[in-house]
C-alpha cells in the first residue's frame, strides 16, 4: 500500500514537472466548460511567468502550465474535464484544481469620461496582485506612438486603492 500510495506520489511529480516543461494542450471540453463556469479567459498571457493556466493537485502542489505557446501542441499532456479538471499524461490521469483569472478583470473604472480595464492597474495571478502606480511610457520612440496616447503619469491613489479591493473582496 506505501510502495503504491509513492508510485502515485512520484507520478503525479513527474505529470506537473512534464506540464511546466512542454505545457499542455487544452481538450475542447475542458476549454468549453471553463468559460462556462469561470466566464473569462483561462489566463491574461501578459508576461511569459503568468501566462499559465494556474493548476493545483490533491496533495497541494501548484503549477502554473503553459497552453497558448506554439510548442504546447505537440506536448503529451492534455487539459481535461471528464466530469472534473484533470491532466492527463501517457493515460494517467492527476486530478486538478483551477484558480481561475479573478471576475473583477472584466471590470472598468472611469478616467476623463473613458472606461478603462482594471487590468491596466492592477493584474491578479494566483495569490498576488501587481499595482502599477504609474501609467503610460516616459519613452519618446520613432516606432511606438504609445507616449503619444498615453503620456507617462501618476495613478490616481483612489483608482489604486480600488483596484487593491477589487483584488481583496471576497
Amino acid at each position: 500500500m506505501v510502495l503504491a500510495l509513492l508510485r502515485a506520489s512520484n507520478y503525479v511529480l513527474i505529470a506537473v514537472g512534464f506540464a511546466l516543461v512542454h505545457g499542455v494542450s487544452i481538450d475542447p471540453e475542458a476549454e468549453r466548460v471553463w468559460s462556462e463556469r469561470y466566464q473569462g479567459p483561462m489566463s491574461l498571457s501578459e508576461y511569459a511567468s503568468t501566462s499559465g493556466i494556474c493548476l493545483y493537485t490533491t496533495n497541494g502542489c501548484y503549477i502554473n502550465v503553459p497552453f497558448g505557446e506554439s510548442f504546447t501542441q505537440a506536448s503529451g499532456a492534455r487539459f481535461i474535464f471528464d466530469g472534473e479538471f484533470a491532466v492527463v499524461l501517457q493515460e494517467k490521469r492527476v486530478p486538478v484544481s483551477v484558480i481561475p483569472v479573478p471576475a473583477y478583470h472584466r471590470s472598468s473604472f472611469p478616467e476623463r469620461e473613458v472606461q478603462h480595464p482594471f487590468t491596466s492597474i492592477g493584474v491578479t495571478h494566483t495569490d498576488r496582485c501587481r499595482i502599477s502606480p504609474i501609467d503610460g511610457c516616459s519613452w519618446v520612440c520613432t516606432f511606438c506612438d504609445l507616449p503619444c496616447e498615453r503620456r507617462y503619469k501618476k495613478r490616481a491613489k483612489q483608482d489604486l486603492m480600488e483596484a487593491y479591493a477589487a483584488w481583496v473582496a471576497p
